[in-house]
């Protein structure tokens, strides 16, 4: 009966922790990543939405968010709060496996290396060489 119960309590307890905790980046900034996958026709065959992201360059990211932000700035509500609404669309492609499960942004150092500033695990979507992916990246910075 005791494991019963912390099942149904994991089960109403969990969900809302994990929102809490997923969409803010650094307690303020919201993510979310939305990974769009078509084929050569433009047909939608895939969809995955994620609202966490993990960062590996915090100096980069802040960067990275002022630009954004200096760029064009949309300013939207959300919950009564005005936050700048900051997109990145990048185009993704996979290794000769056609498996992507791991999903980048970075920017390019002097060398040409890449300096991955943030990253965000995914299910896995199997491509075929005609396929494309494309993934949005949206920030929304608080005013």
């Amino acid at each position: 009966m005791k494991l019963l119960f912390a099942v149904l309590l994991s089960f109403f307890i969990i969900p809302f922790v994990s929102i809490a905790t997923a969409e803010n980046i650094n307690s303020e900034i919201i993510s979310f990543i939305q990974i769009v996958q078509r084929d050569n026709d433009g047909n939608l065959i895939g969809y995955l939405e994620y609202d966490h992201v993990d960062i590996h360059n915090y100096s980069n990211f802040e960067g990275l968010l002022n630009q954004l932000y200096d760029e064009k700035p949309r300013i939207v509500e959300v919950n009564g709060m005005d936050y700048v609404l900051a997109q990145v669309g990048t185009m993704i492609s996979t290794d000769d496996s056609g498996l992507l499960s791991t999903t980048n942004l970075g920017v390019e150092n002097t060398d040409g290396s890449l300096n991955i500033i943030m990253s965000v695990m995914n299910d896995g979507i199997r491509l075929a060489y005609d396929e494309k992916v494309t993934v949005y990246w949206t920030f929304l910075i608080p005013v």
